[in-house]
């Protein structure tokens, strides 16, 4: 089905996706790195605020939670946190020309898993 899209891609709209598997590679390693790090970066701001984060795996969610009440304005900057640091982060690692490809693709895939948290930003303003 990919191939298919692909050469669909390809053949009618002159996107070339040729699919080769160290793309691949490089964003199962991106995803694998964004999730430790975005889940990481909750927790370690939590923590920085005073509260205990609990970290969970329940495939295929990975998540942080705390033991505790956390007030409005800290879960605010607790979900947002994630997004502003780590959108910096690979914006500037990217920006400094080596490994382009990892530090778009985990830019991207942090971007994807930041939505939920903008939503929950959104909802708590």
């Amino acid at each position: 089905m990919i191939g298919v899209l692909a050469g669909f891609a390809n053949a009618h709209l002159g996107i070339d996706l040729n699919l080769r598997a160290s793309l691949f590679v490089w964003l199962l390693a991106a995803i694998i790195v964004v999730v430790a790090l975005h889940e990481g970066t909750h927790g370690g701001v939590a923590a920085m605020l005073g509260h205990k984060p609990v970290f969970g795996l329940k495939p295929p969610l990975v998540y942080v939670t705390f033991t505790g009440k956390v007030p409005r304005w800290h879960y605010m900057l607790v979900a947002i946190a994630p997004f502003v640091i780590l959108t910096f982060l690979f914006g500037f690692l990217y920006a400094q020309g080596a490994l382009k490809l990892f530090y778009n693709w985990s830019l991207l895939t942090n971007l994807i898993g930041s939505v939920g948290d903008l939503w929950v930003v959104l909802k708590l303003i």
